[in-house]
């Protein structure tokens, strides 16, 4: 991991699920790329809901705030 990646990244659910995937998850580690480590880390929806609401929002929410399951059918 990049020292410019999100100081959350490591211990993100997101995250997580997708180091989990293995190959299928192309489309979910270039989010990790934009959105984690990239020039979107600050517009992360997670980290967004996160300082808004106090909480996390689900597990299965990807950075840009949509549901990253949907993209495993596509």
């Amino acid at each position: 991991m990049s020292s410019r990646c999100c100081d959350k990244l490591s211990k993100c659910p997101f995250f997580i699920a997708v180091k989990n995937l293995g190959e299928e998850s192309d489309v979910l580690n270039e989010y990790v790329a934009v959105y984690c480590c990239g020039p979107f880390k600050e517009k992360c929806f997670r980290l967004t809901h996160m300082d808004r609401f106090g909480e996390p929002p689900g597990d299965n929410i990807s950075p840009s705030g949509l549901d990253y399951r949907d993209y495993l059918h596509i």
